[in-house]
């Protein structure tokens, strides 16, 4: 009969052998390896001074606010006098408002209201000051022109044009057609956007004709080019 180890024996020997070399190094592993606990605090601290960062310096990721005053730079050839700001004004027109009021600028009749002698561009209640927040904010709920009330809702415009726009479109408005009004000038965009620096441009914060007629002109308004 044979006296060879069986096979467990012989597994089992193996074990014992090999055991001083297992205590030596630690059984290899791929992939798990725990990640040390430093390495985690400072990704946590990384994770929250990131978080904090951002909310203390989106500026509620308002356009004003993040191009930090360079706003009136807006096209390759900025309009130095009224000739260029009508001529500017009526290219962006064309783009932006002509749909609703027309290339005549008497809109349509029971929707959008007219803009050619209408008190809101030339009149009484068209100062410096409200026109150019109704373009910046939009307009909603009632406002009569011409004696005709008009509910349709005017779009914002405060986030996607700039200073030189805004004013090129409104001082458009007011020398086209049968209006002979003043220019706006993008200083005097610039400023309005500083006195109301709470006040949203995404079309959420429209004006109503009874709280555009509380504003006044201001009386240190800036009308340089």
């Amino acid at each position: 009969m044979s006296n060879s180890k069986q096979p467990d024996q012989r597994d089992q020997d193996l074990q014992q052998l090999m055991a001083p070399l297992y205590r030596e190094e630690a059984e290899p592993t791929d992939g798990f390896e725990p990640v040390p606990t430093w390495a985690l605090v400072l990704f946590g601290l990384l994770l929250f001074w990131g978080g904090w960062y951002v909310a203390t310096n989106s500026g509620s990721y308002r356009g004003d606010i993040l191009d930090r005053g360079d706003r009136q730079i807006a096209t390759e050839h900025y309009p130095r006098n009224q000739e260029e700001l009508a001529q500017l004004g009526g290219k962006l027109y064309r783009t932006h408002c002509q749909v609703c009021h027309k290339d005549n600028g008497l809109g349509l009749a029971g929707f959008h209201p007219p803009l050619d002698q209408a008190e809101w561009v030339v009149g009484e209640n068209g100062t410096d000051a409200r026109l150019i927040r109704i373009l910046l904010h939009g307009a909603h709920q009632e406002m009569k022109v011409k004696d005709v009330a008009y509910k349709g809702v005017m779009p914002a415009y405060g986030a996607t044009l700039k200073d030189d726009e805004i004013a090129a479109i409104l001082t458009y408005i007011r020398t086209a057609w049968g209006n002979r009004g003043n220019p706006i000038w993008p200083a005097d965009v610039l400023a309005t956007r500083r006195a109301q620096i709470g006040r949203a441009y995404d079309g959420t914060s429209p004006y109503t004709a009874a709280e555009l007629m509380t504003i006044a002109q201001p009386s240190d308004r800036s009308s340089s080019k």
